[in-house]
């Protein structure tokens, strides 16, 4: 065990810098930084943002999303570190910040790709209506509030419609199954489908402006803007529409009484999808730990390698499709 002063040592020695938002832990990458460990410790507790930019030189995208794997908290937890100061031009060369972003994508054409996959730490509005707006964002904690008695429920309904508890729950513990399946399928087939990358009849339906902007709205804000805390988990009006049309589809194939276990199985997976994405970005777990792993995992997927691990609450899929990414023992 190590003694109080040993603790102290350590915690003396962790270099933690703010730039935009955050708070970054860079205490292991010191060794290895191209600029050498004692220019990172000069900035303790300071903002890099100037840095950043210059004036020895202009770090990339790829530096800016390395920076954002030692994310460890937000500058408000911070009150005695250095403010950041940010200087983010309101025109980065592809949108303009100050007016809402959604109706601007469409017009990137090809750069679109490019664009989200160089993530940003900066407010980001979709839409002119306050209306629209407000109900863009949601809170972590409202997806279990509105959606665990809409499981309850579904469930309620398989049992008084015929099917013993120990049914309900192998259909329940089925659906759970056969969302893991349509996570992977839906995020690797559908949300990292790159507009103009697309050949023959796909083309047709993904190099125009109606596309690019369906996918922005779907996943590419979230690539955009990955620290976005009302971003994270799905708007509950477009998830129930969603949820309408499955629980449709899912009774035309199994019947409407087994479907609802089906369907109460397959949004309790749906719920734990989403609250285990908002976690791999703002929580903290014990290193090691399988929720430590899934969050580096979910993190490889953002600023190393996106088209690899594509599974968040189950990488099962990852290993069969050959998606899975190989990790470096310090990764």
């Amino acid at each position: 065990m190590k003694d109080g002063n040993e603790n102290e040592v350590e915690k003396k020695d962790k270099i933690l810098v703010t730039h935009g938002t955050g708070v970054y832990d860079v205490t292991t990458f010191a060794d290895i930084h191209p600029g050498g460990s004692k220019y990172l410790k000069a900035f303790n507790k300071k903002d890099i943002t100037k840095a950043m930019e210059g004036p020895s030189h202009s770090h990339g995208p790829w530096a800016m999303r390395w920076l954002s794997e030692f994310r460890v908290g937000f500058a408000e937890d911070y009150p005695d570190f250095e403010t950041p100061k940010l200087n983010l031009p309101d025109n980065d060369g592809f949108v303009d910040w100050t007016k809402p972003v959604l109706w601007q994508v469409g017009d990137l054409k090809e750069r679109y790709t490019q664009w989200i996959l160089t993530p940003t730490d900066r407010p980001l509005r979709l839409f002119e209506s306050d209306f629209f707006e407000y109900f863009s964002n949601n809170t972590w904690y409202i997806v279990p509030i509105f959606w665990l008695p809409i499981v309850l429920f579904f469930a309620s309904r398989c049992i008084t419609g015929g099917f013993s508890p120990l049914e309900t729950l192998t259909l329940f513990l089925f659906g759970i199954g056969v969302w893991t399946l349509t996570e992977y399928v839906l995020h690797r087939f559908v949300f990292h489908l790159e507009p103009y990358k697309s050949s023959g009849l796909l083309s047709i339906l993904t190099d125009n402006k109606f596309w690019i902007t369906f996918h922005f709205i779907m996943h590419g804000q979230h690539h955009k803007v990955p620290f976005d805390k009302g971003r994270l988990v799905f708007p509950i009006v477009p998830a129930a529409i969603i949820v309408y049309f499955f629980r449709i589809l899912i009774h035309s194939l199994s019947g409407p009484v087994s479907g609802e276990g089906l369907v109460a199985g397959g949004i309790f997976g749906y719920v734990l999808y989403d609250i285990m994405h908002y976690f791999t970005h703002h929580g903290d777990f014990a290193k090691g730990s399988y929720f430590d792993k899934v969050r580096r995992a979910h993190v490889g997927h953002h600023f190393i390698d996106p088209n690899k691990t594509f599974g968040i609450s189950s990488q099962f899929w990852d290993g069969p499709f050959g998606t899975k990414r190989k990790t470096a023992k310090a990764d």
